[in-house]
């Protein structure tokens, strides 16, 4: 049986190992953000659903230590 979509069994490790690679960029990101207003937080693409709460936890620590986020009004998965 062909099935055209990727999986995997070690789902979590490959899970674990994204969220922190992720959050490592956002540490390294070097875009100045100081001035900007972030309005919206949106985690989307492939399917963030997976995300359990607290790998979200972690994404948004990691913007919020980096970036302001006193003006976000919006977040959507």
């Amino acid at each position: 049986m062909y099935c055209d979509f990727y999986s995997t069994s070690h789902k979590e490790t490959l899970i674990t190992e994204f969220v922190k690679a992720l959050i490592l960029e956002i540490e390294r990101c070097q875009v100045e953000t100081q001035y900007l207003e972030i309005e919206t937080i949106f985690i989307g693409g492939g399917t963030p659903s997976l995300l359990k709460s607290n790998y979200i936890d972690l994404i948004v620590n990691a913007l919020h230590k980096k970036h302001k986020l006193n003006n976000v009004k919006e977040f959507a998965i």
